[in-house]
């Protein structure tokens, strides 16, 4: 009865010495992360044509470059050009020197505020078409996405 006994105490004993050498739990795994650099387009969608033929373009542009880029215009892959205008007192008016984006900054394009306007449209945008469109920028390369408009 004593050797079942000691062999009892024997297998617990070293069951628990075993789980002491080993870690509470896994080393956390070494996370790399990349910093975001370069020109971010988030947000961005189009709208469909007005009773006067205008269409608007919307979006959040960050720039994460080392310099000041510029907002200059845009166009469509129809060719439509498209031009940065700002709302004051209910007018639309253009902007002509473009909108500087300094580096770390957002420029918001907003109903109510800076946007994008396109006039000469070949044909009417409508609500779920699918547009690509070129953001021209001083400063770095032309962005170019694909916009769905509302």
């Amino acid at each position: 009865m004593f050797k079942k006994l000691f062999a009892a105490l024997a297998i617990l004993i070293s069951a628990f010495s075993l789980t002491g050498c080993a870690p509470d739990s896994a080393p956390a795994p070494e996370v790399v992360t990349t910093p975001k650099t370069g020109i971010f387009i988030e947000s961005a969608w189009i709208s469909a044509t007005d009773d006067s033929g205008a269409s608007y373009v919307y979006a959040n542009i960050t720039n994460r470059l080392n310099g000041t880029i510029t907002l200059v215009g845009g166009s469509t892959d129809s060719g439509a050009e498209a031009i940065v205008t700002k709302n004051i007192d209910g007018k639309e008016v253009l902007v002509t020197d473009g909108v500087d984006i300094h580096v770390g900054e957002t420029l918001e394009l907003s109903e109510n505020k800076k946007h994008l306007t396109i006039t000469k449209l070949s044909k009417p945008i409508t609500p779920g078409d699918k547009v690509l469109f070129t953001f021209k920028l001083n400063g770095t390369d032309s962005q170019t996405v694909t916009i769905t408009a509302k």
